[in-house]
């Protein structure tokens, strides 16, 4: 099974019949516009993502449609929960304000209600929420199992975020950290091996400033962090 799409190049006067094989192979042949039996597309070749839909002027990006009007997707996440609670949201609701044009940014966020009332801090990718060191449910938090989640904590006024600039590297070295951790996450402790020391170590290996504390507080970890803080 074969499916035609004739796509619309810069160049009006030489259009492309794409023909997508189901096994993922794409051959390729000039045609004439005056060829029938294909419909048009105005998608640019080779940019499968962000696309615009003059239609109804949404951003097509791979899974979903984002809709620059409201500032979230019209459709729900397809992981889930796993990158938060909002499955429409982009960019945490503030694209304005957690823009990554390269991806390379780091954000790092405080949740002031969590753990009760002693806060929580995570990382992750501006536009893709955080991510942070928990003990496993129902585990002691005094030496009991660990394991990296996605931060679902309920909005809280103390709730804060600050967006830490960083190169190519240290982008992935960061991402590579979380993998790691959340494939031999090991113990937990509130005192000594905690969600702060699991962003601060992160930072730190990656050559990232984490500040001048040295203590378990995440309030006062993320206080220390360069950058200015911005509502969640």
């Amino acid at each position: 099974m074969v499916a035609r799409t004739l796509i619309a190049p810069s160049s009006p006067d030489r259009p492309w019949l794409v023909r997508g094989i189901v096994r993922g192979r794409t051959n390729c042949r000039p045609i004439t516009a005056s060829s029938s039996n294909f419909r048009r597309s105005n998608h640019a070749a080779n940019r499968p993502a962000a696309n615009q839909r003059p239609r109804n002027r949404t951003k097509y990006n791979y899974f979903r449609d984002y809709d620059p009007a409201i500032g979230r997707y019209i459709e729900s996440d397809p992981i889930g929960l796993q990158a938060g609670l909002n499955t429409f949201g982009y960019a945490l609701g503030r694209p304005t304000g957690l823009s990554d044009f390269y991806g390379l940014d780091v954000l790092v966020c405080f949740y002031g209600n969590a753990a009760g009332g002693l806060g929580h801090v995570g990382f992750g990718s501006p536009g893709q929420g955080t991510s942070g060191f928990y003990p496993e449910p129902g585990g002691s938090a005094f030496g009991g199992p660990g394991q990296v989640q996605p931060d679902q904590q309920p909005a809280d006024r103390f709730d804060a975020c600050k967006t830490i600039k960083t190169d190519k590297k240290q982008d992935k070295c960061m991402e590579d950290c979380k993998v790691e951790r959340s494939t031999n996450p090991g113990k937990y402790h509130v005192l000594n091996r905690n969600c702060t020391m699991f962003v601060r170590d992160c930072l730190k290996k990656c050559g990232i400033s984490a500040g001048p504390g040295t203590g378990p507080g995440p309030q006062s970890f993320f206080s220390g962090l360069s950058g200015s803080a911005t509502g969640r």
